[in-house]
C-alpha cells in the first residue's frame, strides 16, 4: 500500500500562475483552457484556491510582493502530476518569450480522483526583477501558449526545450537592446542552413518564409517596416542594418538623438520579431518528432 503522501504524488495537480506585468483590455473572463481571477476574487474565496485565496493573497503582501493588481490563471482540467510541473514551468517561459508577459513561478493544487481539491502550494514571484513594461494578456494567446506548453511536456520534449527557451527568456528579462541583438543572433544561427556557415539576411529569410509562406503581404509589410525604421535610425552612422547597428556598439551614439517616433518604432518592430521568431520556433517544435 502507498504511504498517504506518495499518493498524493500520484493525484492530478493543477499549476496556476500570478501575472506581473499584464493587464486585460475586457472584464475578466474564461477563456478555452483558462479561468482568470482578479486578487479581489481571489482574496474572496472565488478562485479554485477557495479559502486558501486569502493566506496567499496576504502571504505575498507580507513579502512585499503587491497583488493587488495582478490577474491569477488556471488550467479549467487537471493535468497528469507527471506533466504539471513541467507545463508550470514551461508556459512561464512561453508567455515571457512570445509576448513578454512576465508570471510568477506557478503554484500547484492538488485534487484527488474525483476532481475534489485536497492540497495547495503558493505561486513563488521572483523579487529580484521590479522593471517591466505592462503588456496586453490576450486570452487566445495565452490559451495557445498553454496548450503549447502541454503538448512539449506530453510529448516527453520538455529536457529537449527547456534551455533552449530558458536562454530566450532571459533575452526578454535583460537591457532590451542587449536582448535584440541576443534575439538577432539566434535567428541567425537557428534559421541557418549551415550553423558553420551563417549570414543574417538568409537566415531572417528562411524565418519569414517559413512563417509567412502564405501571407506574402504581411512578409512584405514586414520587410518594409524593418527596412524603413533600420534606415531611419541608422542613417546617421552609415548604417542600414538594426542587427549590425546593435552588434558594433552604434546605436549608443545615435539612440538620444531618435525622436519618439522612431524610438517607439524601433522597440515595436523588435516586439513584431518576438512574435514572428516565436511562431517559427513553435512550428519547429510542433514539426518535432
Amino acid at each position: 500500500m502507498l504511504k498517504k503522501n506518495n499518493l498524493s504524488t500520484l493525484m492530478p495537480q493543477i499549476p496556476y500562475w500570478l501575472t506581473i506585468n499584464s493587464k486585460l483590455q475586457d472584464d475578466l473572463s474564461d477563456s478555452d483552457c483558462l479561468s482568470f481571477f482578479n486578487t479581489n476574487s481571489v482574496s474572496d474565496g472565488e478562485s479554485p484556491l477557495n479559502e486558501h485565496g486569502k493566506v496567499f493573497v496576504d502571504m505575498l503582501y507580507s513579502r512585499g510582493f503587491p497583488p493587488h493588481d495582478k490577474i491569477w490563471l488556471f488550467p479549467k482540467a487537471p493535468l497528469d502530476n507527471k506533466h504539471s510541473h513541467q507545463v508550470g514551468q514551461l508556459f512561464v517561459l512561453l508567455m515571457r518569450i512570445k509576448s513578454d508577459n512576465a508570471l510568477c513561478s506557478h503554484g500547484t493544487i492538488t485534487t484527488d480522483g474525483c476532481g475534489a481539491y485536497v492540497n495547495w502550494q503558493p505561486p513563488s514571484p521572483d523579487l529580484h526583477e521590479n522593471a517591466y513594461t505592462i503588456r496586453q494578456l490576450l486570452l487566445g494567446d495565452a490559451d495557445a501558449t498553454f496548450l503549447l506548453a502541454k503538448d512539449i511536456a506530453e510529448r516527453s520534449l520538455f529536457h529537449k526545450c527547456f534551455h533552449q527557451l530558458s536562454y530566450l527568456k532571459e533575452l526578454r528579462c535583460t537591457d532590451p537592446f542587449l536582448g535584440y541583438l541576443g534575439l538577432w543572433s539566434f535567428i541567425e544561427i537557428e534559421w541557418a542552413g549551415d550553423p558553420k556557415k551563417t549570414d543574417m539576411k538568409k537566415s531572417l529569410r528562411s524565418l519569414l518564409e517559413d512563417v509567412f509562406y502564405d501571407r506574402r503581404d504581411s512578409k512584405k509589410a514586414f520587410n518594409k517596416r524593418l527596412l524603413d525604421i533600420s534606415t531611419k535610425v541608422g542613417r546617421t552612422m552609415d548604417e542600414h542594418s538594426i542587427r549590425n547597428l546593435l552588434a558594433h556598439g552604434k546605436y549608443h551614439k545615435v539612440l538620444n538623438d531618435w525622436d519618439k517616433e522612431s524610438n517607439e518604432e524601433f522597440h515595436a518592430v523588435h516586439d513584431e520579431l518576438y512574435k514572428i521568431m516565436f511562431e517559427g520556433l513553435e512550428a519547429k517544435i510542433r514539426n518535432c518528432v
